[in-house]
């Protein structure tokens, strides 16, 4: 990884978490919440590549690379 993303309280993780929030607040409110699909896939390609308790910032790196290479061992 280029730079040092670790120890944020926003970390991918959460992001990833709020993925159902966002699915949930589709079904109560009938918002369209399709414009975070791309963030969620994002966000899943970061956790997937073990970025999962980085900062959000580590999605720099995900965008790095084409979707399926990963920087997983």
């Amino acid at each position: 990884m280029r730079g040092d993303c670790s120890g944020s309280a926003s970390s991918v993780n959460l992001f990833l978490a709020a993925v159902d929030d966002d699915a949930a607040l589709r079904a109560e409110t009938g918002v369209d919440t399709a414009w975070l699909a791309p963030l969620h896939e994002l966000v899943r390609r970061a956790a997937e590549a073990g970025h999962g308790e980085d900062s959000i910032a580590a999605l720099t790196e995900v965008l790095r690379k084409p979707a399926g290479e990963t920087d997983a061992p």
